[in-house]
Formats: C-alpha cells, structure tokens, sequence
C-alpha cells in the first residue's frame, strides 16, 4: 500500500458510511428538478455566497458571528455536494476518498507554499462517458456495489 493509499484508508468504515447515510438522507428532500446541473451548481455557490455572507458582515459590518449560524449554512453547503454527488452517481465516501488521495498527491508531506504556487495541473478532463467507466473501475476495485440511478 502507498501514502497515498494508507491515507486514505485512514477514513474509517464508519466515517464513509456515515456520510453516505447523510447523502441518502438529504437526497430524499430533492425532487427530481433538482437533478439538474445548472440548479446543483448554481445551489452550491448560493450557499456557499451565504457563508461568505455572514463572514464578511461578521468582519466588516460589525455584525456578531454565530457560529450556529455558519453551521446552518455549511449544512446547505454540504446538501448541494451531495446533491452533486448523487448526480455524477458517486456517494459522499467516494469524493472523501478522492480529495484525500488529491491531497497526498498534491502535498505528500502537508501543506507547502511552495508546491502550492508551483504546482503543475496534470489533470486529465473525462467525458461523462469516460467518467462513468472510471467510476465503474474503482468501485470494482473497492468492491463496492455500483448505486441505482
């Protein structure tokens, strides 16, 4: 097993199949117009505007920060990727995983001012076509059942 690897198994059964229980949950509240490119995306930068939002007011506004508040709003944040999630037909666990193997590979031993300013971009743009069969690969190799569309 590589860094990469042991990291991210290093996200427990639990902690992916509890977020794949929030997806499952939250997905239940969306209707089928939700389910819709242009609505997730433009949903999740609505409720991420509104963290900033609240942050900006909090900085320069003299407005309180309630962290209860900020909370709210990330949960809506959070609703909308898995929103996004479910449209691309992966669970909340896989893009955990990816963005941590994203991250070691990135910033092997953390964060480094200097890899992050002279990073090259080496990522491959997929169809959808594309982007399925590689999900359909990963999964066999995790030995995860493929999700109903």
């Amino acid at each position: 097993m590589n860094a990469v690897s042991e990291d991210v198994a290093k996200l427990t059964e639990k902690e992916l199949e509890s977020a794949n229980e929030y997806q499952h949950l939250a997905m239940r509240t969306a209707t089928h117009k939700c389910y819709d490119l242009a609505n997730a995306a433009l949903g999740l930068t609505g409720e991420a505007g509104e963290v900033a939002d609240i942050i900006k007011k909090h900085l320069y506004q003299g407005h309180g920060l309630y962290p209860s508040e900020v909370i709210e709003e990330l949960g809506d944040v959070l609703w909308y990727v898995a929103l996004m999630a479910d449209y691309f037909n992966v669970t909340l666990g896989f893009v955990m995983q990816q963005n941590i193997a994203k991250l070691k590979a990135r910033y092997p031993e953390g964060f480094d001012p200097v890899r992050s300013v002279n990073r090259e971009y080496k990522a491959e743009l997929l169809t959808m076509e594309q982007w399925e069969a590689v999900v359909r690969e990963i999964r066999k190799e995790l030995g995860e059942e493929e999700q109903d569309e």
